[in-house]
């Protein structure tokens, strides 16, 4: 019997993490080339509801009744249930690969979520809308994030560029040409739950200078959408090296993501950021096509455990 399978992309915030979690927009983009995948294979001797789910990558090989309630593949399967109305799922072999590093600010998490609800889709007969696709992600990115934005679960579902606002209206940019980016990685695991509490913690105690820095990156974003609108990649740049520094301010950078970062800035990047929940994970840098491998190599030699390109390309390749 052949197994039914579905993908979906990582993805990487061009600018305005940590201050989404406050009500700022963000911007994010999904990174096609790179992507997690599911395959499910029916078990009919198996009993009824019994999922096997095995994942090389984090070398997890269980069943969903032996995990923890609160463990996101519970909360992934439950919302599906609830979603279709099943009271029992199918006997299934569950397989996950993907190519995005763990804990790095990319969306592993978001992105294995989306594949699996695809695929149980797929494996029961039903399409699932975007909307619906993030709205259950949203239950598992609960249990990997504590108090998530819900950015990483949109784009993903989506695919496509986004202006995103909590518990607003999804935003699709419309991209006049491609934008080039380098993604980084430092080597070390981003910590995104515990600079999530971090922030939290300095909004809590100096509420007026660490709100005034995250308004600032609400500011900044919305100046950078009508540059990734208008194909301003130099000011799109300036305004990803500006978002860093207000990320140094909260706290949430490393030594070694700033080497990266001025690294790549110093082989010519446009501009450099972290992304992601910080304290490790990648950085990104928007490169011209020209100057491209000039800065991988450069970031390399800085410390980058990998670095892979990414083109975010124009909306009229997504029609």
């Amino acid at each position: 019997m052949p197994s039914i399978s579905a993908t979906a992309p990582a993805k990487v915030i061009l600018l305005g993490e940590h201050a989404v979690v406050y009500n700022q927009p963000a911007i994010a983009f999904p990174v096609q080339d790179v992507r997690a995948r599911v395959a499910i294979l029916a078990n009919p001797p198996g009993k009824p509801g019994h999922v096997e789910i095995t994942s090389r990558q984090v070398q997890l090989q269980t069943s969903l009744d032996l995990l923890p309630p609160e463990h996101a593949f519970q909360r992934l399967f439950s919302a599906f249930q609830r979603e279709t109305g099943l009271k029992q799922l199918p006997a299934m072999q569950v397989t996950i690969s993907s190519e995005i590093p763990v804990a790095a600010g990319m969306g592993s998490g978001a992105a294995v979520s989306v594949a699996m609800l695809k695929a149980l889709g797929l494996f029961v007969g039903i399409k699932f809308s975007t909307a619906q696709l993030a709205t259950m992600a949203y239950e598992a990115e609960k249990a990997y994030h504590g108090n998530p934005s819900g950015i990483d679960n949109t784009v993903i579902a989506c695919e496509k560029p986004v202006y995103f606002k909590k518990n607003e209206p999804i935003t699709f940019l419309t991209l006049p040409s491609d934008f080039n980016l380098l993604i980084a990685y430092s080597g070390i695991p981003a910590q995104t739950i515990a600079t999530v509490n971090a922030v939290r913690a300095k909004m809590e105690q100096s509420p007026v200078q660490t709100g005034a820095i995250i308004e600032q990156i609400g500011t900044l974003v919305r100046q950078a959408r009508v540059y990734v609108e208008a194909g301003d990649v130099a000011s799109l740049g300036r305004a990803c090296t500006q978002n860093q520094s207000l990320l140094m301010q909260l706290g949430v950078s490393t030594p070694k993501l700033e080497n990266l970062v001025n690294a790549a800035i110093n082989a010519g990047a446009l501009g450099a950021k972290l992304t992601g929940g910080g304290g490790g994970g990648n950085i990104l840098a928007l490169v011209d096509p020209e100057i491209q491998v000039k800065v991988m190599d450069a970031l390399y030699q800085a410390g980058a455990e990998r670095v892979f390109p990414a083109t975010v390309r124009k909306t009229a390749d997504y029609e």
